[in-house]
């Protein structure tokens, strides 16, 4: 680029140089240009392997895109009739819709309603990145704990492994969340690999937890990717 640049400026001296003297003839050229960005847009989407979620007997799991007739960037997720020794599992797909590469940056987890369930609830997750859409995850990561450190080991597992990792744009570059395949147990006992995000409550629990409802909300940012 620098060197078309510098072409051109040589090219304008010389046919100003070379009006001296004669008539005044003149010539103009123009250049039109348009300059657009790009979109930043990572979405939920569909997903049939699971995404409607499952659970113990007795649990009522479900799970819903919000806003999916617009741009789907809320999930809400119902975790029903949870009790001490319970299990409840969900799984959620991304996709980067927009026109411009891009990555994980950080996570928020915001706890509200009966927080004294925290005490009881731990869970298993993770991310994997298929960067360009082949079906192949490039790059996996999973961690697991007290519900109440989700946010710190999750954006710890973006520090460490998943902040150079970039999902492709034009739909593209896809990740789900969800522990990775071959970390993944069956915990149904059917002979299938349960690769979700998994919340369990401990069988301790005591009774005053009955009829109680904990919400929390996790908020996921992205950002462009530059190599």
């Amino acid at each position: 680029m620098k060197k078309v640049r510098f072409l051109l400026l040589i090219m304008t001296l010389a046919l100003m140089m070379s009006g001296v003297g004669y008539a005044a003839w003149s010539e103009s050229l123009s250049i039109n240009s348009i300059i657009r960005t790009g979109e930043l847009d990572v979405r939920f989407v569909e997903d049939t392997t699971g995404q409607g979620g499952r659970g113990s007997e007795y649990v009522i799991p479900s799970m819903r895109i919000v806003d999916k007739n617009e741009k789907s960037h809320k999930v809400e997720v119902s975790l029903d009739n949870m009790y001490p020794g319970s299990w409840a599992m969900f799984k959620i797909k991304g996709v980067n819709s927009g026109t411009i590469p891009a990555k994980f940056e950080k996570v928020k987890v915001e706890f509200s309603g009966d927080k004294n369930l925290l005490s009881y609830l731990t869970f298993q997750a993770g991310v994997s990145i298929d960067t360009d859409g082949d079906g192949k995850f490039d790059k996996v990561s999973d961690f697991k704990g007290a519900l109440s450190d989700l946010e710190s080991l999750f954006n710890k597992s973006i520090e460490n492994e998943l902040k150079n990792t970039a999902m492709n744009p034009k739909n593209s570059g896809t990740f789900v969340l969800g522990v990775p395949f071959e970390k993944a147990n069956d915990i149904e006992k059917k002979g299938i690999k349960d690769d979700y995000i998994i919340i369990r409550m401990d069988e301790k629990a005591p009774n005053d937890l009955k009829q109680k409802i904990l919400n929390f909300n996790l908020d996921i940012s992205f950002k462009q990717f530059n190599k």
